[in-house]
């Protein structure tokens, strides 16, 4: 497992709420440009580090579904509800 993102620990100080909707790195629309900090395994690596961050602090980590917009969109809110 990667070290955690720097601001990591702000952001969950920060974060008021007891789950974290996350969205895993995929494939389907992943892709490389220059502006990109990481290749495919460092984001699965910076994904997984996170998750322990803030399971370590107590707080829910769901992690979305690679669903199309929309049909995403609708699991969340059927998530929050």
């Amino acid at each position: 497992m990667g070290a955690p993102h720097p601001e990591a620990e702000a952001l969950i100080a920060a974060h008021p709420h007891a789950r974290v909707f996350a969205a895993p790195p995929w494939h389907g629309i992943f892709t490389t440009h220059p502006e990109r900090r990481h290749d495919f395994a460092a984001a699965e690596a910076e994904h997984h580090a996170l998750g322990a961050v803030y399971r370590a602090a107590g707080y829910g980590w769901e992690i979305q579904p690679t669903l199309p917009v929309a049909e995403g969109a609708d699991h969340l809110e059927r998530a929050l509800t």
